[in-house]
């Protein structure tokens, strides 16, 4: 059974993630935000991440726009929600009262954490956890402006080398491709539920009706042309499959084929 110092712990660490998802969302509750910017921010990651996450969406605080099982191999992308945002700001105002989630003082504690060891700088302003992969168990040892590392990184191989302050990582230009196909598909998800207000989502003649339109908006727009295309690039069609929830979502991929092909011609 955890203790209440453990049940508090878990509160804080949720209360963490929510300010930072309130401070990336700039007040705006359609503003796409990845789990890859989450995790870098709040170094928490992996199943804890997303036990806190589901939890702030079942209680309503952000909903999620892909599914939060994409986050495993790959990147899920979240937006606050009305009740998050008044939330988070009753607590930062009225601090000495609990709200609906949080107890009294929640964020007097975080601020206290985030002052003394949250968010911590390594060398030139770069993290352990936002250049590399813990998970593949490689080691690296900061010295100075440099980082001495082994194993291996995103692209090839590297075994003892040493990368200077300001050099470019393999795994930060992976990591950074992974965040635009996320923003990507979810500019694509926005659209879909655009979309789904003037044709059924019940029928297949409505799911075609949906991909089509949204190809033919997706090509006459440039800008997010361009995007969708680097994203599909960088990460192919499968990665849309996965980051895409919708009852349209099969009709659009094939349509996404099709348009990319049409586009190498």
């Amino acid at each position: 059974m955890p203790s209440e110092n453990d049940v508090l712990e878990t509160k804080k660490k949720r209360f963490r993630v929510l300010n930072t998802i309130y401070d990336l969302a700039e007040q705006d509750e359609h503003k796409p935000i990845s789990t890859y910017e989450i995790k870098n921010k709040t170094e928490i990651q992996g199943e804890k991440l997303y036990l806190i996450l589901k939890f702030l969406v079942k209680q309503g605080l952000i909903k999620n726009i892909s599914t939060l099982e994409s986050m495993y191999g790959g990147d899920a992308v979240i937006s606050i929600t009305h009740k998050g945002l008044c939330e988070l700001e009753n607590a930062i105002e009225k601090p000495d009262e609990p709200t609906e989630n949080f107890p009294a003082h929640i964020y007097n504690s975080y601020t206290t954490i985030k002052g003394n060891n949250y968010g911590h700088n390594i060398g030139a302003n770069m993290t352990e956890s936002n250049i590399f992969d813990r998970r593949s168990g490689n080691h690296d040892e900061q010295i100075g402006d440099s980082y001495q590392q082994s194993g291996n990184f995103g692209i090839g191989h590297m075994s003892g080398g040493t990368i200077q302050s300001g050099a470019k990582v393999a795994g930060v230009i992976n990591e950074a491709q992974q965040r635009n196909l996320a923003e990507a598909a979810a500019e694509i998800q926005q659209l879909l539920e655009q979309l789904e207000k003037s044709y059924p989502t019940n029928t297949t003649m409505g799911k075609m009706q949906i991909a089509t339109e949204a190809i033919s908006q997706i090509d006459s727009n440039p800008t997010l042309a361009g995007r969708i295309l680097s994203a599909l690039k960088a990460g192919g069609i499968s990665a849309f499959e996965q980051l895409l929830n919708h009852p349209a979502a099969s009709f659009v991929i094939g349509a996404l084929k099709d348009w990319q092909e049409t586009k190498k011609s």
